[in-house]
């Protein structure tokens, strides 16, 4: 399994400009300032120019070349742990990853349609980062579903950490979801594997 990585100052741009755009979203969902991290004199009015000139500001490249020094050096061991979910049906497991660099955004985030993970530097030590780069991946294999099952995003969120629970148990807590999502519990206890099983009766449950 490859892996590239990435990091500079125009996918910098592009993530705030991105989280910005998407910050009513983060707050219906019930997100805070501090998940979507962003340079404090930027607003959701500020222009392409305004963020340029903040990350500018901010750009170093030390950590950020320190991490993927770090994820290099440990993907073997990931992609390695990672073919354990051949084992769900349904789940699709990519051949290459692309994983960018931030210190902007939600913790992590991803691309399905591109098998892109993003992860956020000042969110996770270099020991956890495996746990975020594992649970965008998982995201990734079972996004398919979830858009033909219209799954809702605490009930997604709550199933892929279900999954990563179930592999890679030392690699990541389970996140505290405020929200009732005891349906995701019961649906893969009655089917997992199946993940497919899972996520339809999921949407069936919750129509």
């Amino acid at each position: 399994m490859e892996v590239e990585i990435f990091f500079d100052i125009e996918k910098e741009i592009e993530r705030v400009a991105d989280t910005l755009k998407r910050l009513p979203w983060y707050r219906e969902q019930g997100y805070t300032s501090f998940h979507t991290n962003l340079p404090k004199q930027l607003t959701e009015q500020s222009n392409r120019a305004e963020i340029a000139s903040a990350i500018s500001a901010e750009f170093n490249e030390e950590k950020y070349r320190d991490y993927s020094e770090h994820i290099q050096k440990v993907w073997s061991e990931i992609s390695q742990n990672l073919i354990k979910l051949k084992e769900i049906a349904d789940f699709k497991l990519l051949q290459k990853y692309t994983i960018i660099l931030t210190k902007y955004g939600s913790g992590g985030s991803y691309n399905s349609k591109q098998g892109v993970v993003i992860v956020n530097i000042n969110f996770r030590s270099k020991e956890q980062i495996a746990g975020t780069i594992t649970h965008e991946i998982i995201h990734i294999g079972i996004q398919h579903l979830v858009d033909q099952y219209k799954i809702k995003h605490w009930y997604k969120e709550r199933l892929v950490d279900l999954i990563c629970h179930h592999y890679f148990s030392d690699l990541r807590k389970m996140q505290d979801i405020k929200e009732d999502v005891s349906v995701v519990d019961k649906a893969l206890e009655a089917y997992f594997p199946d993940i497919e099983a899972i996520t339809k009766e999921i949407w069936e449950i919750s129509i």
